[in-house]
């Protein structure tokens, strides 16, 4: 062994090899996460793929429903007969 590492307390000899070992624990486990990164994005496309599908579907009936009641009432509100329907189907019942 060389007289100056001889001549060090034994801390200082132990701490470079523990900062050592720490910084190789780091180091695996970095690489041990961006290797299994790949699995998470898999994960999350599956999860997010019907979740579009299905608010393209809500999206779609939203808008067939609105345009059915908008060109229902827009052919009712010429004749006499709107005003009845208009006051049946926009009054709400009260809670209470």
């Amino acid at each position: 062994m060389p007289t100056f590492i001889s001549n060090l307390s034994v801390a200082k000899r132990l701490g470079p090899g523990f900062s050592l070992v720490l910084l190789l624990l780091a180091l695996i486990t970095i690489v041990v996460s961006i290797s299994r990164l790949d699995s998470v994005v898999e994960a999350t496309r599956n999860m997010v793929v019907p979740l579009k599908t299905e608010r393209l579907n809500s999206d779609w009936y939203r808008n067939i429903h609105t345009g059915c009641w908008q060109d229902m009432l827009k052919k009712r509100r010429s004749s006499n007969a709107g005003c009845a329907f208009f006051s049946a189907t926009l009054t709400y019942p009260r809670w209470g």
